[in-house]
This record gives C-alpha cells, sequence and structure tokens, in this order.
C-alpha cells in the first residue's frame, strides 16, 4: 500500500514533459486545476480527459504507474461520493430505509470522482517528471517578483522542495518500520478501529523519531555548509525558456479558453432547450406555477403532480413585506428563488397573508404546485438549509389540489405587542412599538369588546384598498398586560389592508384617553378611514397563524 504513493516521486525519462521548464509544468498544473472546476457537461469532461490522455503519453510514464497513486485516495472518493449521493435534494431515483438517491446526487457523486481521480493523475505528472530541485528553482523564479513585496521566496520554495523529497523518504522508512514491527508480532490489519489506531502506536513513534532526526541532520548540514538563503547564490544550470516551453504555454491557453467557451456553450444549450436535454445537468423542466388573476382564482391542478403547503416564519425587518415588489426583498420573493433553485423548475408560490414591510410571522401559509419527486414534508428541511437565518419554513406538506390559502374557511390571529415604559429597551425594537405614555389597560379593554363580532370594518381599512366587501367577524379581542408588553391579540375570519394596526392604533387612543371606549360605535358607523385611529407602526404586528376549518 505505501510503495503504491506516487506524489513527490520523480520517474526518470526522455520525454518532452520532462525536457520543459518547471515553470511552465507549474502553470500547466495550475491551469488544468483551474479547469477542472471549470469545466461543465459532457464536451469539456471529454476534452479534458483527452487533453490528460496526450500528457500521460507524451511524459512516457506507464499509467500504470500513475494509477497506483489513486488507491491512496480510494477512501476520500468513496467518502465524497456517499455524501453527495444520499445528502443531495432532488428528483428521487432509489429510496430505502431512510437512504434516498436522488439524480442530482447521482450527478454530483459521479463528477466528483471524476474531478478526484484527475486531479490526483494531473498533479502527479508533475511531480513524477520534475525532480525536486528543478521544481525548487522554478517555484522560486516563478514566485520571485513577490521578492518586491518582501516574501521570503527561496525559503518558501525551499520548504515545499524538501517536503516533497521527504515523501518518498518517509515511505520507505515507514515501510521498514512496519517489516520491523511485524517480525516482532506487531497486527496491523486485524481488529475493529480502535484496535487498529492502538496498533499504530509502534509504528508512529519510531517513524515521527526517524522524521524528526533526519530533520535535524538536514539542518545540521546546512549550517555546517554557511547556507544563509537564496540572496548571492549561483546555479548551476541557471533556467531558460526554450522554443518548446513558448509552444506549451500557448497549448494551455488554447486549452482553457476552449473548456471556457465549451461551459459557455453549454450553458447556452440548456437554456435555449429548457427541459429537453438532461445529460450532465439538472432537468430543466417548464415553469410549473400557481396561477395568479387578478381575481385571484384557485390555480388548475392539470399536469401537476401536487401541491405543497408551507407554513413559514420570518422576521420580517429587512424585508418589504410580503409580496414581491420591483424595488425591495420580499418573504416571497426569497421564497421563489430557493424553491426554484432546489426544485430544478420555476417556483411562484401564493400567500395566505400579504403582510406589510416590517411585519412579522409565526406561521403565514404558502402553497405551490411541483412536478418534483421530493417528499412535500422533506422540502421543509432542505428549504431551511438554503433559507436566510431570518426565514424558516416550520412544516411542508402534501395538500389537495384545490386547496387555496386564501380561499378556504379560516381563522387568523395576529398580535399586537407593545413596550409601555418610560424608555424603551434596544432588545425590543425589531418586534414592539415603543410609547411611553402611561396607558390605561381598562379603558383599552373596554374598548375592544366593542369590536368583536360581525361589522363593516371600512373605517379601519386602508383607504386605497380595493375589496368586495369591509364586512368582516372579529372572533376574539383581548388587550393583556404582563410587565411592560401590553399584547393585543385579535382571530377573525379575515382583515383588511391595514385592519390590525388600525385597530392598535384606535386601542392606544383610548389607553391614552384621547377617546372614550364608547366612541368605538361611532367609529364603526361612520365607515370613514378618518374617524379611527392612526396605523400603528408596522414593528409590533406579528401573524400568529392560521386555523383552517376545513
Amino acid at each position: 500500500m505505501l510503495r503504491d504513493i506516487t506524489l513527490g516521486q520523480y520517474y526518470p525519462a526522455d520525454s518532452v514533459i520532462h525536457k520543459l521548464d518547471p515553470r511552465v509544468k507549474l502553470f500547466g498544473t495550475l491551469i488544468y486545476i483551474i479547469s477542472l472546476f471549470v469545466f461543465k457537461g459532457l464536451p469539456a469532461f471529454i476534452l479534458a480527459a483527452i487533453f490528460l490522455v496526450v500528457l500521460i503519453k507524451l511524459s512516457k510514464v506507464p499509467f500504470s504507474y500513475m494509477v497506483k497513486g489513486l488507491k491512496t485516495i480510494v477512501l476520500i472518493m468513496l467518502f465524497a461520493a456517499v455524501f453527495n449521493l444520499f445528502l443531495t435534494p432532488g428528483t428521487k431515483l432509489v429510496s430505502f430505509w431512510i437512504f434516498t438517491i436522488t439524480y442530482e446526487g447521482l450527478k454530483n457523486a459521479v463528477v466528483m470522482m471524476v474531478r478526484l481521480i484527475f486531479l490526483i493523475i494531473g498533479t502527479s505528472l508533475m511531480t513524477l517528471t520534475t525532480t525536486p530541485n528543478e521544481l525548487t528553482d522554478g517555484l522560486e523564479k516563478a514566485l520571485s517578483p513577490l521578492k518586491y513585496i518582501k516574501v521570503p521566496v527561496h525559503e518558501i520554495a525551499m520548504m515545499m522542495s524538501i517536503a516533497l523529497r521527504f515523501i518518498p523518504i518517509l515511505i520507505e522508512e515507514t515501510d521498514k518500520i512496519m517489516k520491523a514491527q511485524m517480525a516482532r508480532g506487531a497486527d496491523f490489519e486485524h481488529g475493529n478501529l480502535i484496535q487498529k489506531a492502538r496498533n499504530m502506536v509502534p509504528l508512529l513513534v519510531p517513524l515521527f523519531v526517524s522524521a524528526f532526526r533526519r530533520a535535524n541532520d538536514l539542518a545540521m548540514a546546512m549550517e555546517a555548509r554557511c547556507y544563509r538563503g537564496g540572496e548571492g547564490r549561483t546555479k548551476m544550470k541557471p533556467l531558460h525558456y526554450q522554443k518548446r516551453d513558448r509552444m506549451a504555454y500557448l497549448t494551455l491557453l488554447v486549452y482553457l479558453v476552449a473548456v471556457i467557451g465549451l461551459r459557455i456553450l453549454w450553458t447556452n444549450v440548456l437554456s435555449g432547450m429548457a427541459g429537453s436535454i438532461p445529460i450532465m445537468s439538472i432537468e430543466i423542466n417548464p415553469a410549473v406555477n400557481i396561477e395568479k388573476t387578478e381575481e385571484e382564482k384557485a390555480p388548475s391542478a392539470s399536469n401537476r403532480l401536487k401541491r405543497v403547503k408551507l407554513i413559514v416564519a420570518y422576521d420580517g425587518t429587512n424585508y418589504h413585506g410580503w409580496q414581491v415588489q420591483p424595488n425591495g426583498e420580499t418573504i416571497e420573493g426569497v421564497l421563489n428563488r430557493t424553491l426554484s433553485s432546489l426544485l430544478g423548475e420555476k417556483i411562484v408560490v401564493t400567500g395566505a397573508s400579504r403582510t406589510d414591510a416590517g411585519v412579522h410571522s409565526m406561521g403565514n401559509v404558502a402553497v405551490f404546485d411541483t412536478k418534483s419527486r421530493i417528499p412535500a414534508e422533506k422540502i421543509s428541511y432542505a428549504m431551511n438549509q438554503r433559507l436566510p437565518e431570518d426565514i424558516v419554513v416550520q412544516k411542508s406538506e402534501e395538500v389537495p389540489a384545490d386547496f387555496h390559502p386564501r380561499h378556504c374557511d379560516s381563522r387568523k390571529t395576529y398580535e399586537y405587542r407593545i413596550l409601555n415604559r418610560e424608555f424603551p429597551l434596544p432588545m425590543y425594537r425589531n418586534n414592539t412599538y415603543f410609547c411611553y405614555r402611561k396607558l390605561d389597560l381598562e379603558k383599552m379593554q373596554q374598548a375592544a369588546e366593542y369590536l368583536k363580532g360581525e361589522h363593516d370594518f371600512k373605517s379601519f381599512c386602508a383607504a386605497a384598498a380595493v375589496v368586495e366587501t369591509t364586512v368582516r367577524t372579529i372572533y376574539e379581542l383581548t388587550v393583556s398586560r404582563q410587565e411592560d408588553i401590553i399584547t393585543i391579540r385579535v382571530t377573525g375570519n379575515g382583515f383588511l389592508y391595514n385592519m390590525v394596526r388600525i385597530i392598535a392604533g384606535t386601542l392606544l387612543q383610548a389607553g391614552m384617553g384621547m377617546i372614550e371606549p364608547e366612541e368605538i360605535k361611532t367609529i364603526l358607523a361612520a365607515k370613514e378611514r378618518s374617524a379611527a385611529g392612526p396605523t400603528a407602526p408596522a414593528q409590533g404586528l406579528t401573524m400568529i397563524g392560521i386555523e383552517y376549518l376545513s
């Protein structure tokens, strides 16, 4: 196993790659690594594979010798593959016990393994065709411009060279120690994980002692030869670019441009053929959304697999309300982007309540239609990994195709919180309204009683609102106090635009003695917005939840 490690080892041969300037090989390795993370799609994958095969052929290093180096990273590759295979959400292919394999996970696992294989072979090619001395000189020369900003280029290059040179030495030393310990009865192959780790102690202790001894001997030898760094030192074989080096640079640049060009072309092809080409890419499906009309009719469920309901909690401080706005971030906008990215299709959610800017929620409801095979109850877990900290999906579940969050009979509950004390408290600034004037809790409670039941709440509706009717029913309306926090809690069958905030503003006037509780009857009868109190600030309002009756 130890003999299979090829990193840091040099394979002597008479090839074009061996003769190249070490700076070219360093630059080529960097370009190839970049290309592995840039390429996308089957054409770019084939180009990278052909380029690597040609380099191996020109190097005259046996392919079997390079492949040996892959044995040492099998566990790393398997771990990366399993991690992507089972933990990537997407279209379900196979499901057993608690494990689910998705199309996206399978694709990511394959791409990750291919990249790791290409990465190991490509970087090994540089060390196999370049001696440690050449690598040191090339690295020092390549990094020489950094000397002007006081970077110790020579020391860095020397340390990297010594580290690479020590790899085969330590491998050989490890092999000798292992054989010596096995001759004394040590067992490195049997037992559980803890026993194997314990059995490694007789191997590791002598190895570390040997490594430190070699490092100390090297330092003493350098001191004895009056080694003082790279300044003023001459080289027996100074580096000079040849014609073949310039041709190699040109070839590398052409390769990189080709990889980038293929990526751009592949992306454009997928964009122009949405949903028709699933090769090495997530299938792009046509938009599958809840149809929204001016009448807000329930969307058709035809050609849709399922309708999913979300219960969403959020802190509305940093958002311009629920509904998508052209010039600001909104809750709906974030949900649409997150779901579209997660499910690989265009998603537009329909919300139960269009909360205003700065208003919070503990349980707003939204629905969307999707063709995704991800179980509905798992979508919340996947979304919460992608959503910002101030938006959390509390639950996701499949609902009937005719379920509409605004058209089904429901009871909505809101709370308006008021911090009533002499001075504000900073920790309450985002979720309470501060009022320094002493509020009469009893008068607020008396005024609230007149608002219960079915009424025409036109006086408590924003003037710009367009609705069929302003008649609403309030089932419960309570005003309570706990220490410095006054909470107005209201439950109804629906609420007009700014209705809860206007109710809160009106009850605040009653609490401050600006109106008498009995005047609520006059305000309701007036059916004029100007008759009611002001609209209370948004930060004190929180949607508690929605209870569906059928």
